[in-house]
């Protein structure tokens, strides 16, 4: 039977491999070019690469005091940081958050579900429109 972080809703497992950490949550070259282009201070560029990994790996954004600690720190020790876990608690509130959230999302190219449903719904229309009849 899978456990609750391997159900169609996943969730982040309170106990993390070895294995895990650097199969899934150790940042690639790539992803840390991304967060030293877009971040500058330590505390930022390990919220962007915590909301990065956390979002790979669930498909939903999460707020950074649910993450495992040895989550946070070995993306700390991946990266080389010099800040402590306890810093994300403001950058849950930051408006750089958001705009994390947002180049995320670029990066991934992964449209918002609004967006990406009004898309959808906007092409229906159309194809559908020579149909559609007017009722007086």
């Amino acid at each position: 039977m899978p456990t609750k972080a391997e159900t169609a809703y996943p969730r982040l497992k309170n106990y993390v491999t070895s294995r895990e950490l650097t199969e899934i949550y150790t940042p690639t070259q790539q992803e840390l070019a991304l967060a030293s282009q877009y971040t500058k201070k330590g505390a930022t560029k390990l919220g962007f690469l915590v909301l990065l990994k956390t979002f790979q790996r669930l498909g939903y954004f999460v707020s950074p005091d649910i993450v495992p600690v040895a989550i946070v720190s070995h993306i700390i020790k991946c990266t080389q940081l010099s800040v402590l876990p306890s810093c994300l608690t403001s950058y849950e509130q930051s408006k750089t958050r958001k705009r994390h959230i947002a180049l995320i999302r670029e990066f991934l190219s992964i449209k918002e579900y609004i967006q990406a449903g009004n898309t959808i719904e906007k092409e229906i229309l159309g194809a559908l429109s020579p149909y559609l009849t007017k009722h007086n």
